[in-house]
């Protein structure tokens, strides 16, 4: 009996090699791709979610630092004035007047079922900080003012 030798001769082996290392490549390189694209998205839709949050709460400083209390009171939902009256805010407003003459940075912030908590750091005109926490409530899709505090301690962590 004759010996058959092996159809596939070392070069063919070794180009065949070649293709699956290329293809194990390619798709690894797929898989990162992807990962990364969902990462980005996430961040993207975490940051782009608050924006909505974030633009309600600064329309409502800008109104306190302007001293425009009538219509900051407005953007503030039923519970907000069940608790609190306009002359309460405009009190409030008068008792810290950094909001007068600060501008907000909002650094860290929480959504979660229809609620937002924004945290961040007043900087008035002569360059004093004040820490400032904005809760917010989603009410029949629209974002309202539900609270507002200056105290350290309201800050998200």
């Amino acid at each position: 009996m004759e010996k058959q030798e092996s159809s596939k001769s070392p070069d063919t082996s070794s180009e065949n090699n070649k293709k699956v290392i290329k293809i194990i490549i390619g798709i690894v390189l797929i898989v990162g791709f992807l990962i990364a694209a969902s990462v980005a998205s996430v961040f993207y839709f975490a940051f782009n979610m608050a924006d909505a949050q974030m633009e309600i709460a600064d329309q409502f400083v800008s109104h306190m630092a302007a001293g425009e209390v009538s219509d900051a009171y407005q953007m503030t939902n039923e519970e907000f004035q069940s608790v609190t009256s306009e002359a309460a805010l405009f009190k409030f407003l008068n008792a810290y007047p950094i909001i007068k003459h600060g501008e907000v940075s909002f650094n860290q912030f929480s959504i979660e079922n229809g609620h937002a908590t924004l945290s961040g750091v007043l900087t008035g005109n002569n360059e004093a900080t004040a820490p400032l926490t904005v809760w917010l409530d989603e009410i029949d899709g629209e974002w309202t003012i539900s609270g507002l505090s200056l105290e350290e301690e309201d800050l998200l962590e």
